[in-house]
């Protein structure tokens, strides 16, 4: 039996979807992430608040992507914008940081950047 392994993300503006960027992800980590808070009360007692929601929390590294590619995804930095994966995860999130890596000698660049998930409805 044949196996295929998809490595392939696919990033865009949720706003427009009309430019996109695909590039092959090294990692695509998820995590969950829930508002916790902690309050001290009176006689030393330790409580936890949790709050309402959880949020996903995805670490993406790609190796070796097109100059453009990580241009694009520089120009969307703060921007909400529409994440896929190759396990068909959909994912509305923002990152605030896009880490670029380039090395002397090599003209691809490495990136890495954080989508923190958020609230967005697809209705029209």
């Amino acid at each position: 039996m044949a196996s295929v392994t998809l490595t392939t993300v696919w990033v865009h503006l949720a706003a427009t979807q009309a430019t996109y960027v695909t590039f092959d992800a090294q990692k695509a980590d998820e995590a969950a992430d829930r508002p916790v808070s902690i309050s001290r009360y009176a006689g030393g007692r330790v409580r936890s608040i949790v709050h309402p929601g959880t949020a996903r929390v995805v670490d993406v590294a790609a190796a070796k992507i097109s100059r453009t590619t990580a241009d694009q995804l520089r120009d969307w930095v703060g921007e909400t914008v529409m994440f896929r994966d190759p396990f068909g995860r959909k994912i509305f999130g923002v990152y605030d940081t896009l880490n670029v890596s380039e090395k002397p000698g090599y003209t691809r660049p490495d990136v890495t950047f954080t989508l923190r998930e958020t609230t967005w409805t697809e209705e029209v």
